[in-house]
């Protein structure tokens, strides 16, 4: 009989399976739907790899002794995502690099979101979230400045401080997010400003170089009172709506 010399170049199926001496399935290579699909098994013939290419990108995924998902990583359109899942199947960790930057994430029993941190072009971003998964607290930082931001459970800010270039500012916040007083210690000096329901400043208070300096202003942000204490002695000024002055002792 002539030996054939002929080798085959080409196996096509849906579905292989490969097992073991004892006849069990340990890996299986086939097609869900529309993507492939392999799978790898232990000795119980429990599902602990897999791996798919699905439209969005390719993906691995890491089962535990009980089958359960407990790691997946993937890539899709904006990057690579590792996700890590505790024993009752919820999400506890996400990582993934964006086109902004990387990020981490921490979820909690519930697999709301409570934690996160990136680095964006602008730098690092630090956020905190309560069990609803409304922001609390925000941290970030720059070339510049470095700022710490504290919001209530409808996610306004209340408390903001900031350490810039120019000195540290304090900014307290009303109920409705409004800005309502300020401090700051700039290279003049140390000034505390307060803000009306509106926003708008209606009271500054400045220690410079020359000397203290309390200043009143209207509603359409116009200087009407003016009282200082210079080298040469105390000074108070009026003005009028249109922020000029029509008294002043002693003469400036």
């Amino acid at each position: 009989m002539a030996t054939d010399e002929r080798h085959i170049k080409e196996i096509r199926a849906n579905r292989f399976v490969l097992e073991d001496e004892d006849g069990k399935p340990r890996a299986v290579l086939g097609m869900d739907r529309d993507r492939p699909v392999l799978g790898l098994l232990d000795e119980n013939e429990t599902l602990r790899l897999g791996l798919c290419v699905t439209k969005t990108g390719p993906g691995l995924l890491l089962h535990d002794e009980n089958g359960e998902m407990r790691a997946m990583l993937n890539v899709d359109e904006n990057g690579p995502n590792l996700r890590l899942y505790d024993e009752d199947d919820k999400l506890r960790l996400g990582l993934g690099i964006t086109g902004d930057g990387p990020v981490m994430t921490l979820y909690d029993e519930n697999e709301k979101l409570r934690f996160e941190l990136c680095v964006i072009k602008t730098g690092p971003a630090l956020a905190l979230y309560d069990e609803n998964e409304a922001l609390c607290l925000g941290l970030r930082g720059d070339r510049d400045s470095l700022g710490l931001v504290l919001f209530d459970e409808n996610r306004k800010p209340h408390f903001e401080l900031t350490m810039a270039k120019e000195g540290p500012v304090l900014i307290l916040y009303d109920k409705n997010g409004k800005l309502r007083l300020g401090i700051d210690v700039a290279e003049d000096g140390p000034g505390l400003s307060l803000y009306d329901e509106n926003g708008k400043p209606r009271a500054g208070l400045n220690v410079l170089k020359d000397g203290p300096a309390l200043a009143l202003f209207d509603k359409n942000r116009k200087p009407r009172f003016e009282l200082s204490v210079v080298e040469d002695g105390p000074g108070l000024r009026l003005y009028d709506e249109k922020g000029e002055v029509v008294w002043e002792a002693p003469a400036f």
